[in-house]
């Protein structure tokens, strides 16, 4: 349909009707929807966390609106990047704090913003635990006395994880499924901040089962996943198409004088997971890593 439509146009046209555009060079950088830098728990017009403190899984400090989507020291975004704890989206059993997503979302849309969403399991200290009512039920039980991994919180075999976190997620994408305003949807399942620490270890039917959680409930709305495990990249990939993510970005020695992220684990491990042409159908997200001793 574009080449008759080109073909049509270079025939009836005259040569006094032939504008000639030449775009003025720019160096600025372009805003596009859904590409570019994201805010992280903030939105276009918000001051940054002080100092090195940022407010990971916490829920939205929200600053009074000034009328400017300026970022000072940072460019213009389309996409807002929250992160927010379970514990804090579910405090009772059943009862979900739908306000605190759709303030986010609004607030987005009225910063001309998107809203990309990790809801993770939990963080790292005991203030960023699972839900003091998810505690409560799997304390004391065999399951959790002698936990494999520091950066698990709670055992995913344990029947009452998949049970009780899946089903939240599985509320989230009834919720929220094709929301205009949310961006994409981290796919979030295990380990300190939801970064998939130890998914490979998990048994068959868990991994599944949690992933299903995610491909069931979100079938219009983008995923991407932890760029860790191929178990779950490959399986997630034979349902439907998805992204990743990785940490470290730029990462070329800070954090080991023979071995970097960017040259000896991320082309090999796009490769190993099967997700090198992922990005032609889904999302590609990554995080700057580079630690302060190589700024």
């Amino acid at each position: 349909m574009a080449s008759l439509l080109f073909v049509a146009s270079a025939t009836l046209a005259s040569p006094e009707e032939v504008v000639t555009v030449r775009p003025k060079e720019i160096d600025d950088v372009l805003i596009n929807p859904g590409i570019g830098f994201t805010t992280f728990q903030r939105f276009n017009g918000h001051r940054l966390n002080e100092g090195l403190g940022w407010t990971e899984g916490f829920p939205i400090e929200y600053q009074p609106f000034t009328g400017s989507l300026t970022n000072q020291d940072y460019p213009g975004t389309t996409i807002a990047y929250f992160r927010v704890y379970w514990k804090f989206v579910e405090p009772e059993p059943g009862a979900y704090r739908w306000d605190m997503l759709d303030r986010a979302l609004a607030t987005a849309r009225g910063r001309g913003q998107t809203l990309m969403l990790r809801i993770a399991p939990y963080g790292t200290g005991p203030d960023q635990d699972v839900p003091t009512w998810y505690r409560g039920l799997v304390a004391g039980s065999e399951w959790e006395r002698n936990l494999p991994l520091e950066k698990w919180r709670v055992h995913p075999e344990n029947p009452l994880y998949l049970k009780h976190f899946g089903k939240f997620i599985r509320e989230l994408g009834a919720h929220y499924d094709g929301h205009p305003d949310l961006e994409l949807v981290d796919v979030s399942i295990v380990g300190a901040w939801g970064e998939g620490a130890g998914s490979e270890d998990l048994t068959e039917p868990t991994l599944k089962g949690l992933l299903d959680c995610y491909l069931d409930s979100f079938p219009r709305t983008r995923l991407v996943l932890q760029l860790k495990d191929e178990r779950a990249t490959r399986y997630s990939l034979g349902k439907r198409p998805v992204g990743w993510r990785v940490d470290c970005l730029g990462d070329m020695g800070g954090f080991s004088k023979t071995w970097s992220h960017m040259n000896d684990y991320y082309p090999q491990e796009l490769i190993r997971t099967g997700m090198q042409e992922a990005w032609r159908r889904a999302p590609v997200t990554m995080e700057e890593g580079v630690t302060k001793a190589k700024v």
